[in-house]
């Protein structure tokens, strides 16, 4: 049994996708924070869940005592990684940045084109916003969190996943 991972990048990365093709390759079980946290409180907006410290860190404990024959790959979602943005932004404490920390080795970074993520974001903000919410401090400080980076930036999503599944040294697909 191998150690869970935590991956973490900007919104439209490739986590995701990522995650997808190594499960169906059955290298990992792909889970998402936030939807999980989505479906488990659905009497709650979506962005108030998935920032939440007192539903996110237990989960994410949780979830960090699983094990089976293969790891699972937990794609931590955007809102759940500006959650230590709202709360410094009130005073609070961080809380994302302090679990991943004892997890460093297991973190991946998915990094991507910058311009090319904005791109998908046209319409929804201002590229300010985009630069803030996805490369601002708080969310650098998550990044750069990560042992493991996985580029999306001139490959395909399936060379993507296959790098990351050598860095991580997992096994081949049964």
């Amino acid at each position: 049994m191998r150690s869970n991972v935590y991956v973490i990048g900007p919104s439209g990365v490739g986590k995701s996708t990522i995650g997808e093709i190594l499960e169906v390759q059955h290298r990992v079980i792909h889970k998402d924070l936030d939807d999980i946290l989505a479906a488990a409180n659905p009497c709650r907006e979506r962005i108030d869940v998935v920032q939440d410290p007192h539903l996110v860190i237990p989960m994410l404990d949780e979830l960090d005592r699983q094990r089976g024959s293969v790891p699972i790959m937990l794609n931590i979602g955007s809102g759940a990684q500006d959650m230590d943005r709202q709360l410094t932004s009130r005073g609070r404490p961080r809380c994302l940045e302090p679990w991943l920390l004892d997890r460093a080795e297991r973190t991946v970074l998915v990094e991507g084109d910058r311009d090319q993520l904005f791109a998908r974001w046209r319409g929804r903000a201002a590229r300010e916003l985009f630069d803030l919410l996805e490369y601002g401090d708080e969310r650098q400080r998550i990044y750069n969190i990560a042992r493991v980076v996985v580029t999306t930036v001139g490959v395909s999503p399936t060379e993507s996943a296959a790098q990351l599944a050598d860095l991580l040294s997992l096994d081949p697909a049964p």
